[in-house]
């Protein structure tokens, strides 16, 4: 409590833009900090002005830098889990020694694949444009492309297809019966 005589009076230093210079500090170091790791900011707010929908190609641009980071780091990521599987591996035929023999031969990889958004649609698109009219890859590729079956499970998929063209066309003949 203060108390004031002779009709003193009392002053507080304030600073009536204190609240916009924080908010404006708080808004520089966020962005900053978004910066700084590669970080694409993909709220709401800051997704406004991209349409009704984020493409999987506008996507993978907002992702580009986090996923560059992650290349840049993965010999050394990849070293550390290359270790760790091997220790957890010779662990376990260590307690388990119905496993020493299978812990021993184990030959375990790693591969390390950033985080991405795809557009199914899209990749369907890209399939068909490039291996469609103006051929530019093989049937096999476009069905990577398309994402829709792994690697090895493609030549099925080609047989298939094959299958299903053959049957169609064999529909689609006209025999006229006596």
């Amino acid at each position: 409590m203060v108390q004031v005589e002779n009709g003193g009076k009392l002053y507080y230093l304030s600073w009536q833009q204190s609240p916009e210079a924080a908010k404006l500090e708080i808004d520089t170091l966020t962005q900053q900090a978004y910066a700084l790791t590669n970080t694409p900011r993909i709220s709401f707010e800051n997704l406004k002005g991209t349409g009704s929908a984020f493409s999987g190609v506008a996507f993978r641009y907002a992702f580009m830098g986090i996923q560059m980071a992650v290349e840049n780091h993965a010999e050394v990521i990849g070293e550390y889990l290359q270790r760790r599987y091997n220790f957890l591996a010779s662990a376990v035929g260590n307690i388990n020694t119905a496993y020493s023999d299978v812990a021993q031969t184990i030959d375990i990889e790693v591969e390390i694949e950033p985080y991405t958004i795809n557009s199914l649609e899209e990749n369907i698109k890209l399939a068909i444009s490039a291996t469609g009219g103006e051929k530019v890859a093989s049937l096999k590729t476009g069905i990577l492309l398309a994402g829709l079956v792994d690697a090895d499970k493609a030549d099925a998929e080609i047989e298939a297809i094959m299958e299903e063209e053959s049957a169609k066309r064999k529909n689609d003949i006209f025999e006229p019966t006596e």
